[in-house]
């Protein structure tokens, strides 16, 4: 396992809006199943909580999150597979929507964006606007992978920054291992160390029926 640290040292870039496939991209994409276990801070003006969560990817298009309180009880489920989205909040036993997030978990899933660019966020995967409803900007690094995501609201009206200060090496695919999430508008700031990363690859003959990437 290699570390590798974003440095602003050097001026940064945003992409070309044009299709923009990495090598790192279409090795993830490579990939059957990835767990990534991570430790989670989340400040809200004065007030702070801590959660260790669990990103359970299962290729092409399903993410699973457990959430955990520091003692390791189940607090709630997220789940974003395909364009379908269910937030249950075990304790109560309740299951939530979309529109009915909570506040504490509004920066995992951003109703400016479609699910399947919220899954590429966490993945550390480049993300452009996808039609004129959208205004997102990717910025890479020296290393050519994302440094900063800019996500607005509006023309001018920046509401959400995806920072990637660390990437890990593992098995030749560049995953992050630290990632800041800031709500400009609410004051929430979140930040997630990536410790633990586990992977599967699809066999050849399943990989050839989905479509391998030229």
């Amino acid at each position: 396992m290699m570390f590798l640290t974003q440095c602003s040292l050097f001026k940064i870039q945003p992409i070309d809006p044009a299709p923009h496939k990495t090598l790192n991209e279409k090795k993830i994409q490579s990939l059957s199943k990835l767990v990534m276990k991570g430790n989670l801070i989340i400040t809200s003006g004065e007030n702070e909580g801590k959660l260790n969560a669990t990103f359970d990817y299962i290729m092409p298009d399903t993410l699973v999150i457990q959430f955990r309180d520091v003692l390791g009880r189940k607090q709630a489920l997220m789940s974003l597979a395909g364009e379908n989205f269910e937030l249950w909040m075990q304790r109560e036993n309740r299951k939530l929507g979309r529109e009915e997030i909570p506040d504490e978990f509004s920066l995992f899933v951003l109703k400016t964006l479609k699910l399947d660019q919220i899954r590429q966020l966490f993945l550390g995967l480049p993300l452009v606007s996808r039609d004129s409803s959208q205004a997102v900007t990717t910025f890479l690094g020296p290393s050519g992978l994302p440094e900063r995501v800019e996500i607005f609201n509006a023309p001018g009206e920046l509401s959400t920054l995806f920072i990637y200060s660390e990437f890990s090496l593992e098995k030749d695919i560049f995953l992050p291992s630290a990632l800041q999430i800031l709500d400009l508008n609410k004051g929430v700031d979140l930040k997630i160390k990536f410790y633990h990363f586990s992977m599967e690859y699809f066999n050849l003959s399943s990989h050839k029926k989905r479509g391998e990437i030229e």
